[in-house]
């Protein structure tokens, strides 16, 4: 069973709450949700909207063509009424029917001129009304309420003149006449209510859930119905940001630097929501969290708390990515153990700074001037985020080197329904790596060993060491000497021989679906479900296919070579260069022959990476230019 559900209105008016009330409410019903949040990078006023994928399965991936859009205002019906299936519905408020697409000043005039030649009219003879009529005509139902009666109603029912305070409530009632169509019990989402605001307004809202259930009592849809189901063990909804933390809370982190930037800042704010926290076995950690005053600052106080012990890290984005460039090779040259998670959006420059993107790949793994080892691995999923950014830790320090964490925009502002049991910190291990616990009377910090990895003091230990940035000697004393300069860097760069010998390949890369085929899909980060969901798709049709799923690049995963030799590879990424593509020539000599690309800033999707690899199996066609969920 699979409904895609979408509900949208301007940012800033509670839609985001509303759409969690729902998200809850069909989790309790003991259904799985997987959806994310698409929004413009202003504060306030323009379109923004949730879309929800629903499951009896565990879902990771949206699809395009939705079956049900709730909406309260003109532009979430203009906006996506075209994606609605032929057998959905559309539940819009009846107040704006007479709206024009042409009055929307916040709709960007493209989207307005798409949407007339679509309708073959003039934005100016199109109103919410002809968009219904159009939708009737192509089979769709549509249910229709006004807002204005319902906050009249609702305010004498609450005997409240002020039908302002009211009207902030409209989002509840528009969503619950969702809940009402899909037959979710009316007590299931006013759990989620209480869920989302404790007993705070709790009569109000019960009141208001009241009312849409009674509007929407004669409306009936012949589609999916949502009845409870029984539910197994216990469920948590999470999103990108809060997996993330809590695997980086696990794994041991201690301190955090960051500057707010777009969509990095969430995590962070998660962490200094949550300075103390249970460890287990009743003991308790503390992580400190500091804003910094930009993105330099934030990778220098990281690799400074480094080098006092703690497990230390710093989350960016795009441009604060840039900013670190120079501190992460600082932290090469002087073998710090740090993370950096870096949420991948649009770009370049300021780019689009709330949409996705998978372009910083090369960057991650070359960028930086001079030569250095650096670990780069990237989750495509809400369980690996926790468990990567848990691990990045044990990769940091045993090899005393930074880690760059890559995750998609697309899994941080997602959300799922999981298993508990799926994120269990009880799986995670410690490995600090080698530290110089006694004090040595010659201690040399870059001592040059066999596998280019060296004991490590901490600041403040009895071990007196010395740290620059230029080139050193063992003790750390700069040294431009040309003997000790060939030593020092090839004692560094073992350390990447080191973790690609060490590190399990079930840690680097994963194989899904058939491996006799003659053409195989690879790709990384959040186009993993949507590759898996299309290639099972096209088994059930008769084509088999395989699929490799990159997790990590630097060290490169070697041991694919022979997994794609003589195989014909389609490569699917959210960027115009094919950047894993221009990995496996560089690393493997192994050049994708067909590519799958999207660069629209939107979420990739199940059907249309179905649809484009359809497209190169059919058409022949090399390079697929993917532009869905727009």
């Amino acid at each position: 069973m699979d409904l895609i559900w979408t509900t949208g209105g301007p940012q800033g008016s509670g839609i985001d709450t509303a759409a969690h009330i729902f998200t809850r409410a069909v989790a309790k019903a003991g259904y799985y949700v997987y959806g994310g949040r698409e929004y413009f990078s202003n504060i306030k006023g323009r379109h923004s909207y949730l879309t929800m994928r629903i499951s009896d399965v565990p879902v990771y991936s949206i699809m395009e063509k939705k079956d049900i859009l709730v909406s309260y205002d003109a532009e979430t019906v203009f906006s996506h009424f075209l994606d609605i299936a032929d057998t959905g519905v559309l539940i819009y408020n009846v107040d704006e029917s007479d709206f024009k697409l042409s009055n929307i000043p916040s709709m960007v005039d493209p989207l307005k001129m798409r949407i007339a030649n679509s309708l073959g009219k003039a934005s100016s003879d199109i109103t919410v009304k002809v968009v219904v009529d159009y939708l009737n005509s192509r089979g769709v139902t549509s249910f229709g309420y006004s807002a204005n009666d319902a906050v009249r109603e609702l305010g004498r029912r609450l005997n409240e003149s002020q039908l302002g305070k009211i009207r902030i409530m409209i989002n509840t009632m528009a969503i619950s006449l969702s809940t009402s169509v899909l037959k979710i019990e009316k007590e299931l989402i006013l759990e989620a209510i209480e869920d989302t605001f404790g007993t705070r307004s709790l009569a109000e809202n019960q009141q208001a859930v009241n009312l849409s259930y009674e509007i929407a009592s004669n409306w009936t849809w012949r589609g999916i119905t949502l009845k409870r189901m029984p539910v197994n063990g216990h469920r948590v909804l999470i999103d990108g940001p809060t997996s993330i933390a809590l695997g980086k809370l696990s794994g041991g982190l201690t301190f955090q630097s960051y500057y707010p930037i777009s969509p990095a800042t969430d995590e962070s704010v998660y962490l200094e929501g949550h300075p103390t926290f249970g460890r287990g076995n009743s003991v308790e950690g503390n992580v400190v969290v500091v804003q910094t005053e930009d993105e330099i600052s934030a990778i220098a106080m990281a690799n400074g708390a480094s080098l006092t012990g703690a497990r230390s890290a710093t989350a960016t984005s795009g441009p604060g990515f840039d900013l670190m460039t120079e501190g992460i090779g600082y932290a090469g040259m002087v073998e710090i153990p740090v993370v950096i998670t870096d949420y991948m959006r649009g770009g370049p420059s300021t780019g689009l700074p709330t949409r996705n993107a998978q372009a910083d790949l090369l960057q991650a793994v070359y960028g930086g001037h001079g030569e250095f080892p650096r670990i780069v691995l990237a989750s495509g999923d809400h369980v690996e985020a926790f468990y990567d950014a848990a691990n990045a830790f044990n990769y940091a320090e045993r090899y005393q080197l930074p880690v760059i964490h890559l995750v998609d925009k697309s899994i941080m502002s997602s959300y799922a329904v999981i298993d508990e049991t799926l994120i269990d910190n009880k799986k995670l291990q410690i490995n600090r790596g080698k530290i110089a616990v006694e004090k040595e009377d010659n201690y040399k910090r870059f001592k040059l060993t066999e596998d280019g990895v060296s004991p490590r003091s901490f600041l403040g230990s009895p071990n007196r060491f010395w740290l620059t940035g230029d080139e050193h000697n063992e003790q750390g004393h700069i040294s431009d000497d040309a003997v000790m300069r060939t030593e020092m860097y090839l004692k560094r760069m073992k350390k990447i021989e080191l973790a690609e010998s060490e590190i399990p390949e079930s840690e680097k890369y994963i194989t899904y679906g058939s491996g006799s085929s003659s053409k195989i899909v690879v790709g990384w980060g959040s186009t993993k479900w949507p590759i898996i969901e299309s290639i099972n798709r096209l088994q059930r049709e008769g084509s088999e296919m395989g699929f490799i799923y990159f997790k990590m690049f630097s060290p490169f995963p070697k041991g694919v070579k022979r997994l794609l030799e003589g195989k014909e590879i389609i490569n699917i990424e959210s960027n115009y260069l094919g950047q894993l593509g221009t990995l496996l020539g560089n690393e493997i000599s192994a050049t994708p022959s067909y590519s799958a690309l999207k660069v629209n800033g939107r979420m990739v999707s199940s059907s249309e990476v179905y649809t484009a690899i359809k497209q190169i199996i059919e058409n022949g066609e090399r390079k697929v230019i993917m532009n869905g969920t727009a």
